[in-house]
């Protein structure tokens, strides 16, 4: 890496993943709240309260209302939207709201005959600036533009990533909007240019939704891109990776480029459940290690990327998926449960490279048990039939999947795996352990490559005795935005050194 460019990598990466440098004042957050959930318009006023606030039984209001800090009761009528910040919105008996309600930081009381005729949205600080959940947000195929971070006064964010690959990766990206306000049709995408890599990347995605922005929402879109893509994600998060590379020589995300276009239907059938359609056309590519620059490291190198070999050809497939989420908008989360099915085809009739079938299912369980005790628990099982290429293998071992067992030491085209933690914080002792979480955790799996068995025989080879496993503890903040975890393979007695890890994100 040329030396010269140091300096100016060092800025852009420090300043955008810690954000330390574009933090915002309360009122530029408010100013930025107001300009999503109530943008100004010719034909409707805002109406701006800094106290506790009470619409009237006979008080009808003409336009938005926006309250800061401080409560809102209404007995009357607003004819328009309303944002809350930092206060709860309570509607009694004969209200009426003809928008949408939104409190950020509070909660939205409805009592007896009172009436919403838009959206109700809730929003924690901690996720109010974080991408909104799964059945609001378009299929996880898709952008992988990095770290986002807001540009002041702008809908327009800057995408930032480091990689053995691209290296600094630097773009200007549009979230997906996902508000009635912002009309029924919704662009999104990124462009930038991955510096090592000396190419630029790009998507560009447009949706158009009927009857309801978030809840009962019916869309369809198309997309076209070319990106650096890599089906890693569910075990480390860009940001998180990013941070690995830059500062430790640690990439734990293996990469290929992917150029193509897709077609998609989502439907949401209720406010926790979505059904998804998609035709896919891509060329995969292989993609080689640029740099071996990091701040810190050592005599570390990063590892090679590993090349697709023949599966760098077109693929054409067709893939659908059922998605049922009851958590929260936010990590971490309290209780829920997300349950995932789906399943893809890529057959010679669709004119691609390819002939497989391939199915995963996935569950993910999140109980409070107590004012300070939690378990969480995820199941996991993938299966398919024909030739899997290397873009859509199975992996486990590291990090989020079998903590104890070497990164990705386990591959083929069957899998299974389970975790299962207890969290617990020990606030008798809060004179010792105030905002500490503790951690138990262990985890069974295991992946291979099948004997060409039918699909109904998937995982005939699975027993006890062959499932590879690990125990471990941890210690977290008190929300879990990082984490040390300890593990020890249980299934083995011979080199059973202890594994050390450090997150800032929660292995699932």
């Amino acid at each position: 890496m040329d030396s010269n460019r140091l300096p100016l990598i060092i800025w852009l990466i420090v300043a955008a993943l810690f954000g330390s440098l574009s933090a915002q004042d309360d009122e530029d957050v408010y100013r930025s709240l107001e300009r999503r959930y109530l943008p100004a318009s010719d034909h409707q006023s805002i109406h701006r309260y800094h106290a506790y606030t009470i619409i009237e039984e006979s008080e009808a209001i003409n336009g938005d209302v926006l309250v800061i800090d401080h409560d809102l009761v209404i007995y009357g009528l607003v004819d328009g939207d309303i944002l809350v910040i930092n206060g709860d919105v309570k509607l009694f008996g004969g209200s009426e709201v003809r928008g949408e309600v939104t409190a950020v930081g509070g909660t939205i009381f409805l009592y007896n005959d009172s009436r919403v005729r838009g959206e109700m949205i809730q929003k924690d600080w901690r996720g109010i600036f974080r991408k909104p959940s799964a059945l609001s947000s378009q299929r996880h195929y898709g952008y992988q533009g990095g770290t986002n971070i807001n540009i002041h006064d702008s809908d327009t964010d800057l995408a930032i990533r480091y990689n053995r690959v691209d290296g600094l990766f630097l773009g200007l990206a549009a979230p997906k909007q996902y508000y009635r306000r912002v009309g029924n049709f919704s662009g999104y995408g990124f462009v930038g240019y991955a510096f090592e890599s000396e190419a630029v990347r790009y998507q560009v995605g447009l949706d158009r939704w009927i009857f309801s922005p978030v809840r009962f929402r019916t869309e369809i879109g198309a997309e076209f891109h070319d990106i650096t893509d890599t089906q890693d994600l569910w075990k480390i998060s860009t940001n998180e990776n990013s941070l690995g590379a830059f500062f430790l020589r640690e990439d734990f995300q293996d990469y290929y480029r992917r150029r193509g276009f897709s077609f998609y239907l989502g439907q949401n059938l209720s406010k926790y459940l979505r059904l998804g359609l998609e035709y896919r056309n891509d060329d995969y590519m292989s993609l080689n290690k640029n740099t071996n620059w990091s701040l810190f490291g050592g005599d570390k190198r990063f590892r090679p990327n590993p090349s697709l070999g023949d599966d760098a050809a077109n693929m054409r497939s067709i893939y659908g998926e059922l998605k049922l989420d009851t958590r929260k908008e936010w990590e971490p989360y309290d209780d829920g449960v997300m349950l995932h099915l789906s399943g893809e085809t890529s057959a010679p009739g669709l004119g691609g490279a390819f002939d497989f079938r391939r199915y995963t299912a996935e569950m993910r369980w999140f109980q409070r048990i107590g004012r300070s005790e939690q378990l969480r628990f995820r199941i996991f099982a993938g299966t398919a039939d024909g030739y899997l290429p290397l873009q859509r293998i199975y992996s486990l071992g590291g990090i989020s999947t079998l903590r104890a067992l070497p990164y990705k030491s386990l591959v083929g085209d069957r899998a299974f795996l389970m975790n299962l933690e207890y969290q617990v914080n020990p606030d008798f002792i809060d004179f010792l352990f105030d905002d500490i979480n503790f951690i138990l955790f262990a985890d069974a799996g295991d992946a291979w490559q099948s004997g060409g068995e039918d699909l109904a025989d998937s995982f005939k080879y699975l027993s006890l005795n062959r499932l590879k496993s690990d125990l471990g503890f941890a210690v977290a903040d008190e929300d879990n935005t990082f984490r040390i975890n300890f593990a020890w393979r249980t299934d083995v007695a011979q080199n059973n050194d202890v594994v050390v890890t450090f997150r800032i994100q929660q292995p699932f």
